[in-house]
């Protein structure tokens, strides 16, 4: 049973009902975080809890990109993880309340690494949009005209088939690239104008995590057209009982 608490939300909790690869993490996911929360927030929240200060990333928080409003902390133990969850699901941190799921030991070092990669990047980053779905890498540098060694790569938005979405972003070493890019806003590559805009690795991870969703959500029937096609199937088995039983 879980631990006695006064947070009235604990009681959806069970330890049964936590998947296999849950039980014995001491890993916290948060979500619903203000976007301005930084890790101090954080430790102040689970001020009551013992945190894993002698694990090398502790608490992760992601201020944009993706997991936007979005943390991550481990505890020492497992059984603290589940007291802190009982006490703290969707308690208030500022003036939104924070829902506090279990999450496996392997997201916290995917998610630190991430983490690490993107606000570490130094680069700056140019956001496309609006590009024929045929453009290539070389279409887009000819296209900005920038010296060879001010770039650092483009990176064409995809898809879960492979196909373009019509996005791109361009990573340069300089500001004085960047902006030089923007001069170009509103140009034409092939027959359409591209919009573009300062954008961030953040953004670019966001972007392309989204366009590889998108497919998946489109390929899951609506439960609503579903139970359209039962009834209809239905419909057409009794009315063809019912000439059966006329003949």
């Amino acid at each position: 049973l879980p631990p006695p608490t006064s947070n009235p939300h604990a009681n959806n909790y069970h330890h049964h009902d936590i998947p296999s690869r849950f039980q014995d993490s001491k890993v916290l996911k948060l979500r619903g975080l203000p976007f301005s929360a930084t890790v101090e927030d954080v430790r102040t929240f689970f001020k009551d809890f013992s945190i894993d200060d002698d694990a090398a990333t502790p608490i992760v928080v992601f201020p944009r990109g993706r997991y936007k409003g979005q943390g991550f902390v481990r505890l020492v133990s497992y059984e603290e993880c589940e007291r802190a969850r009982g006490l703290l699901h969707r308690e208030n941190m500022g003036d939104r309340y924070v829902e506090v799921f279990n999450a496996p030991e392997s997201s916290m070092d995917e998610i630190a690494a991430l983490y690490s990669r993107l606000s570490s990047n130094p680069n700056h980053f140019v956001r496309v949009r609006g590009l024929p779905y045929s453009s290539t890498e070389a279409d887009i540098l000819e296209f900005f005209g920038l010296p060879e060694q001010e770039i650092v790569g483009v990176r064409i938005v995809l898809d879960d088939r492979g196909m373009a979405v019509g996005d791109a972003f361009l990573e340069v070493r300089t500001e004085e690239a960047a902006q030089k890019a923007l001069t170009h806003d509103r140009g034409t590559i092939g027959t359409r104008y591209v919009e573009l805009s300062i954008s961030s690795p953040w953004e670019e991870d966001a972007t392309v995590y989204y366009a590889l969703q998108r497919n998946k959500a489109n390929n899951n029937p609506s439960p609503v057209w579903t139970c359209v096609v039962v009834v209809v199937v239905c419909a057409v088995g009794a009315v063809w009982a019912a000439v059966e039983a006329t003949t």
